[in-house]
Protein backbone atom coordinates (compact mmCIF):
# COMPACT_ATOMS: atom_id res chain seq x y z
CA UNK A 1 0.00 0.00 0.00
CA UNK A 2 2.96 2.45 -0.53
CA UNK A 3 0.58 4.87 -2.74
CA UNK A 4 -1.73 4.90 -0.03
CA UNK A 5 1.25 5.03 2.27
CA UNK A 6 2.02 8.19 0.87
CA UNK A 7 -0.78 9.85 0.36
CA UNK A 8 -1.43 9.97 4.09
CA UNK A 9 2.38 11.16 4.52
CA UNK A 10 2.00 13.85 2.13
CA UNK A 11 -1.56 14.99 3.72
CA UNK A 12 -0.22 14.97 7.36
CA UNK A 13 2.75 16.82 6.17
CA UNK A 14 -0.34 19.71 5.14
CA UNK A 15 -2.30 19.98 7.91
CA UNK A 16 -5.01 17.59 6.17
CA UNK A 17 -8.13 16.38 8.80
CA UNK A 18 -7.72 12.43 9.10
CA UNK A 19 -10.74 11.78 7.53
CA UNK A 20 -9.79 13.69 4.21
CA UNK A 21 -6.48 12.05 4.11
CA UNK A 22 -7.88 8.43 4.54
CA UNK A 23 -10.61 8.79 1.90
CA UNK A 24 -7.57 9.97 -0.46
CA UNK A 25 -5.48 7.37 0.57
CA UNK A 26 -8.11 4.52 -0.17
CA UNK A 27 -9.12 5.95 -3.32
CA UNK A 28 -5.86 6.03 -4.40
CA UNK A 29 -4.89 1.80 -3.45
CA UNK A 30 -8.44 0.93 -4.79
CA UNK A 31 -7.27 2.74 -8.67
CA UNK A 32 -3.83 1.04 -8.29
CA UNK A 33 -5.48 -2.29 -7.43
CA UNK A 34 -7.89 -2.19 -10.43
CA UNK A 35 -4.53 -1.69 -12.86
CA UNK A 36 -2.94 -4.07 -11.14
CA UNK A 37 -5.51 -6.43 -11.91
CA UNK A 38 -5.64 -5.50 -15.52
CA UNK A 39 -1.75 -5.43 -15.85
CA UNK A 40 -1.97 -8.82 -14.64
CA UNK A 41 -4.89 -9.64 -17.32
CA UNK A 42 -2.54 -8.09 -20.37
CA UNK A 43 0.62 -10.04 -18.96
CA UNK A 44 -0.99 -13.04 -18.79
CA UNK A 45 0.99 -13.22 -15.63
CA UNK A 46 -0.08 -16.31 -13.13
CA UNK A 47 1.48 -14.94 -9.75
CA UNK A 48 1.56 -11.53 -8.06
CA UNK A 49 3.01 -10.93 -4.60
CA UNK A 50 3.44 -14.90 -4.58
CA UNK A 51 -0.41 -15.92 -5.41
CA UNK A 52 -2.28 -16.54 -8.16
CA UNK A 53 -3.07 -13.92 -9.98
CA UNK A 54 -6.93 -13.07 -9.91
CA UNK A 55 -7.42 -14.11 -13.77
CA UNK A 56 -4.98 -17.08 -13.34
CA UNK A 57 -7.32 -18.29 -10.48
CA UNK A 58 -10.56 -17.39 -11.50
CA UNK A 59 -10.14 -16.69 -15.31
CA UNK A 60 -10.04 -12.94 -17.43
CA UNK A 61 -13.50 -12.29 -17.49
CA UNK A 62 -13.63 -12.36 -13.71
CA UNK A 63 -10.81 -10.60 -13.41
CA UNK A 64 -11.74 -7.64 -15.84
CA UNK A 65 -14.75 -6.90 -14.11
CA UNK A 66 -12.56 -7.17 -10.42
CA UNK A 67 -10.44 -4.61 -11.93
CA UNK A 68 -13.97 -1.98 -13.35
CA UNK A 69 -15.32 -2.82 -9.81
CA UNK A 70 -12.04 -1.32 -8.01
CA UNK A 71 -12.00 1.35 -10.09
CA UNK A 72 -15.69 2.79 -9.90
CA UNK A 73 -15.15 1.79 -5.82
CA UNK A 74 -12.15 4.36 -5.95
CA UNK A 75 -14.62 7.23 -7.60
CA UNK A 76 -17.41 6.16 -5.00
CA UNK A 77 -14.86 6.80 -2.74
CA UNK A 78 -14.31 10.17 -3.64
CA UNK A 79 -17.64 11.20 -3.43
CA UNK A 80 -17.13 11.56 0.05
CA UNK A 81 -14.05 13.58 0.19
CA UNK A 82 -13.95 17.28 0.70
CA UNK A 83 -13.76 19.47 -2.68
CA UNK A 84 -14.72 15.90 -4.42
CA UNK A 85 -15.07 17.84 -7.74
CA UNK A 86 -11.48 18.77 -8.50
CA UNK A 87 -10.58 15.24 -7.02
CA UNK A 88 -12.73 13.51 -9.25
CA UNK A 89 -11.46 15.76 -12.39
CA UNK A 90 -7.93 14.75 -11.35
CA UNK A 91 -8.34 11.15 -10.50
CA UNK A 92 -10.40 10.77 -14.05
CA UNK A 93 -7.30 12.54 -16.07
CA UNK A 94 -4.38 10.21 -13.68
CA UNK A 95 -6.23 6.94 -14.80
CA UNK A 96 -6.93 8.14 -18.55
CA UNK A 97 -3.21 8.91 -18.48
CA UNK A 98 -1.98 5.43 -17.41
CA UNK A 99 -4.14 3.75 -19.62
CA UNK A 100 -3.07 5.47 -23.10
CA UNK A 101 1.01 5.10 -21.91
CA UNK A 102 -0.32 1.36 -21.06
CA UNK A 103 -1.91 0.87 -24.60
CA UNK A 104 1.13 2.37 -26.25
CA UNK A 105 3.31 0.06 -25.33
CA UNK A 106 1.43 -2.59 -26.97
CA UNK A 107 1.94 -0.92 -30.03
CA UNK A 108 4.25 -3.39 -32.35
CA UNK A 109 5.97 -0.41 -34.05
CA UNK A 110 6.98 1.29 -30.77
CA UNK A 111 11.03 -0.05 -30.80
CA UNK A 112 11.32 1.36 -34.47
CA UNK A 113 10.38 4.39 -33.21
CA UNK A 114 11.61 4.73 -29.64
CA UNK A 115 14.02 7.28 -28.25
CA UNK A 116 14.99 7.98 -24.76
CA UNK A 117 12.54 11.35 -24.84
CA UNK A 118 9.64 9.40 -25.83
CA UNK A 119 10.24 5.98 -23.19
CA UNK A 120 10.22 8.82 -20.14
CA UNK A 121 7.09 10.30 -22.06
CA UNK A 122 5.24 6.93 -22.30
CA UNK A 123 6.77 6.04 -18.38
CA UNK A 124 5.35 9.28 -17.27
CA UNK A 125 1.90 8.17 -18.58
CA UNK A 126 1.83 4.73 -17.49
CA UNK A 127 3.97 5.03 -14.25
CA UNK A 128 4.30 8.16 -12.96
CA UNK A 129 0.49 9.43 -13.19
CA UNK A 130 -0.11 6.53 -10.22
CA UNK A 131 2.63 7.74 -8.39
CA UNK A 132 1.79 12.19 -8.46
CA UNK A 133 -1.70 10.95 -8.23
CA UNK A 134 -1.65 10.63 -4.18
CA UNK A 135 1.10 13.72 -4.11
CA UNK A 136 -1.15 16.05 -5.90
CA UNK A 137 -4.60 14.72 -4.29
CA UNK A 138 -2.71 15.78 -0.84
CA UNK A 139 -1.49 18.99 -2.22
CA UNK A 140 -4.56 20.41 -3.51
CA UNK A 141 -6.30 19.10 -0.08
CA UNK A 142 -3.43 20.75 1.73
CA UNK A 143 -4.62 23.87 0.29
CA UNK A 144 -0.97 24.30 -2.00
CA UNK A 145 -1.15 27.04 -4.35
CA UNK A 146 -0.98 26.38 -7.96
CA UNK A 147 3.09 26.14 -8.50
CA UNK A 148 3.84 23.90 -5.64
CA UNK A 149 1.16 21.41 -6.93
CA UNK A 150 2.49 21.63 -10.00
CA UNK A 151 6.05 21.34 -8.85
CA UNK A 152 4.99 18.05 -6.52
CA UNK A 153 3.30 16.83 -9.39
CA UNK A 154 6.42 17.15 -11.71
CA UNK A 155 9.02 15.60 -9.14
CA UNK A 156 5.94 12.58 -8.34
CA UNK A 157 6.24 11.93 -12.01
CA UNK A 158 10.18 11.66 -12.00
CA UNK A 159 9.79 9.09 -9.37
CA UNK A 160 7.52 7.28 -11.27
CA UNK A 161 9.88 6.79 -14.24
CA UNK A 162 12.65 5.66 -11.23
CA UNK A 163 10.59 3.29 -10.15
CA UNK A 164 9.63 1.79 -13.91
CA UNK A 165 13.53 2.31 -14.81
CA UNK A 166 14.71 0.19 -11.68
CA UNK A 167 11.60 -2.24 -12.33
CA UNK A 168 12.79 -2.35 -15.79
CA UNK A 169 16.31 -3.44 -14.66
CA UNK A 170 14.83 -6.27 -13.09
CA UNK A 171 12.50 -7.35 -15.78
CA UNK A 172 15.08 -7.50 -18.46
CA UNK A 173 15.65 -10.60 -19.25
CA UNK A 174 11.52 -11.42 -19.69
CA UNK A 175 11.00 -8.08 -21.75
CA UNK A 176 13.57 -8.90 -24.11
CA UNK A 177 12.68 -11.87 -25.10
CA UNK A 178 8.78 -10.35 -25.44
CA UNK A 179 9.92 -7.14 -26.94
CA UNK A 180 8.54 -5.17 -24.41
CA UNK A 181 9.06 -1.74 -23.47
CA UNK A 182 12.08 -1.46 -21.12
CA UNK A 183 14.16 1.58 -20.31
CA UNK A 184 17.88 -1.05 -19.98
CA UNK A 185 16.72 -2.23 -23.64
CA UNK A 186 15.80 1.33 -24.62
CA UNK A 187 19.32 2.61 -23.85
CA UNK A 188 21.31 -0.19 -25.72
CA UNK A 189 19.23 0.73 -28.96
CA UNK A 190 19.55 4.30 -28.20
CA UNK A 191 22.87 5.45 -26.77
CA UNK A 192 25.00 2.07 -27.44
CA UNK A 193 27.06 1.00 -30.68
CA UNK A 194 24.79 2.17 -33.77
CA UNK A 195 25.20 -0.91 -35.45
CA UNK A 196 24.32 -3.11 -32.54
CA UNK A 197 21.79 -0.53 -31.58
CA UNK A 198 19.75 -1.09 -34.76
CA UNK A 199 20.16 -4.66 -34.98
CA UNK A 200 18.67 -4.75 -31.57
CA UNK A 201 16.09 -2.37 -32.29
CA UNK A 202 14.48 -4.85 -35.37
CA UNK A 203 15.06 -7.83 -33.19
CA UNK A 204 12.56 -6.15 -30.56
CA UNK A 205 10.20 -4.82 -32.92
CA UNK A 206 9.86 -8.53 -34.97
CA UNK A 207 9.65 -9.98 -31.40
CA UNK A 208 6.42 -7.23 -30.75
CA UNK A 209 5.01 -8.13 -33.72
CA UNK A 210 5.40 -11.69 -34.13
CA UNK A 211 5.38 -12.65 -30.60
CA UNK A 212 8.71 -14.28 -31.65
CA UNK A 213 11.39 -14.91 -28.90
CA UNK A 214 14.94 -13.48 -30.03
CA UNK A 215 17.80 -16.00 -30.33
CA UNK A 216 20.92 -16.17 -27.89
CA UNK A 217 18.88 -14.10 -24.79
CA UNK A 218 21.25 -15.21 -22.60
CA UNK A 219 23.89 -14.08 -24.75
CA UNK A 220 22.37 -10.53 -25.05
CA UNK A 221 22.12 -10.05 -21.56
CA UNK A 222 25.62 -10.24 -21.08
CA UNK A 223 25.64 -7.81 -23.71
CA UNK A 224 23.50 -5.05 -21.90
CA UNK A 225 25.46 -4.83 -18.61
CA UNK A 226 26.96 -1.13 -19.63
CA UNK A 227 23.68 -0.25 -20.72
CA UNK A 228 21.79 -1.42 -17.18
CA UNK A 229 24.76 0.48 -15.46
CA UNK A 230 23.96 3.58 -17.80
CA UNK A 231 20.56 3.01 -16.96
CA UNK A 232 20.84 3.40 -13.63
CA UNK A 233 23.22 6.58 -13.40
CA UNK A 234 20.54 7.99 -16.05
CA UNK A 235 17.51 7.40 -13.51
CA UNK A 236 19.65 8.81 -10.86
CA UNK A 237 20.20 11.53 -12.71
CA UNK A 238 16.86 12.54 -13.26
CA UNK A 239 16.02 12.23 -9.70
CA UNK A 240 18.40 14.49 -8.76
CA UNK A 241 17.50 17.27 -11.23
CA UNK A 242 13.73 16.35 -10.36
CA UNK A 243 14.88 17.39 -6.50
CA UNK A 244 17.05 20.33 -7.53
CA UNK A 245 13.45 22.11 -8.76
CA UNK A 246 11.95 21.15 -5.75
CA UNK A 247 14.09 23.48 -2.96
CA UNK A 248 11.66 25.16 -0.72
CA UNK A 249 8.77 23.13 -1.25
CA UNK A 250 6.25 22.39 1.78
CA UNK A 251 6.84 18.77 0.81
CA UNK A 252 10.49 18.40 -0.06
CA UNK A 253 11.60 16.29 3.24
CA UNK A 254 8.69 13.89 2.78
CA UNK A 255 9.41 13.41 -0.96
CA UNK A 256 13.14 12.87 -0.94
CA UNK A 257 12.28 10.14 1.62
CA UNK A 258 9.45 8.59 -0.77
CA UNK A 259 12.15 8.69 -3.84
CA UNK A 260 14.71 6.52 -1.63
CA UNK A 261 12.21 4.26 -0.79
CA UNK A 262 10.88 4.11 -4.60
CA UNK A 263 13.77 3.33 -6.15
CA UNK A 264 16.87 2.40 -4.20
CA UNK A 265 20.18 1.45 -6.26
CA UNK A 266 20.35 -1.67 -8.08
CA UNK A 267 23.43 -3.49 -7.96
CA UNK A 268 25.21 -4.33 -11.31
CA UNK A 269 25.41 -8.27 -10.40
CA UNK A 270 21.31 -8.02 -11.04
CA UNK A 271 22.14 -8.43 -14.87
CA UNK A 272 24.51 -11.15 -14.36
CA UNK A 273 22.75 -13.41 -15.95
CA UNK A 274 18.93 -14.16 -17.09
CA UNK A 275 17.78 -16.46 -13.90
CA UNK A 276 19.19 -13.26 -11.69
CA UNK A 277 17.40 -10.65 -14.00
Amino acid sequence: MWRAKLAIACAGELGVADTGALTLAAACELVHQASVVHDDVQDQAPLRRGQMSVGARFGTPVAICVGDYLLMAAFRTLAEAPHDAALTRLFSSCVSDMAAGQAEGFNPMLWSTITLTRYVSLIEAKAGAMIALPVEAAAMLGGLGADDVLRARQFACAMGVAYQITDDIADVALDLVRGELNGVLVQAVCCGDPERGNSLRMALTCAAEQGVALRDETTLIASLRPAAEATIRWRDSLLAEAMKELAGHPLRRTLFNAAIALAPSVPASAMGSQDAA
